[in-house]
């Protein structure tokens, strides 16, 4: 029965590996999409899991900048050039370990948002329903399993979208 509980809390982040193949993406953008989907999962599965032990804090930062290390990855590969989101990713880790900003990942995300519905107006569909899912969050100020599915449905199908082959 745990299993199950603490599983779910991860299993949307399998959408990222899924819509990697459902628009047929890039080889490299499916590599990018698989670290992020093992990263995300990681994270929010030790979250549920332990989220009320003091000892694990340390631990859940890492696991939280990995997850942001595969955003910046992902996101800012999709119009920055390779070393510029090299930098960000050096940048982000010590900022994020340090004193917890995440303004890199969030700047390298949202850019990439931006950029991604200049070139196609049609991702803002997407896009908004992950905001259903983060106003979810802001209402209730925790990642439940709902908050959490639409989120990551609504920016799998934004990057299936923006990096597809068709």
């Amino acid at each position: 029965m745990d299993l199950i509980k603490y599983g779910s809390a991860g299993v949307s982040s399998l959408l990222f590996t899924g819509m990697a193949y459902a628009y047929r993406v890039p080889c490299e953008v499916q590599w990018r999409m698989g670290i992020l989907t093992i990263c995300s999962s990681t994270y929010h599965i030790h979250q549920e899991v332990l989220k009320d032990s003091k000892r694990t804090k340390w631990l859940e930062r890492w696991l939280e900048c990995l997850d942001g290390l595969a955003i910046i990855l992902l996101s800012g590969n999709f119009y920055m050039r390779s070393d510029t989101v090299c930098n960000l990713m050096r940048m982000y880790v010590p900022m994020k370990m340090v004193s917890n900003v995440e303004i890199i990942k969030r700047f390298s995300y949202f850019s990439g948002i931006l950029m991604g519905i200049k070139d196609n107006p049609k991702l803002i569909l997407p896009w908004m329903m992950g905001l259903g899912g983060l106003m979810n969050y802001l209402k209730k100020m925790e990642w439940n399993n709902e908050s959490r599915a639409m989120w990551h449905v609504g920016n799998s199908i934004l990057i299936g979208m923006a990096y597809g082959l068709e």
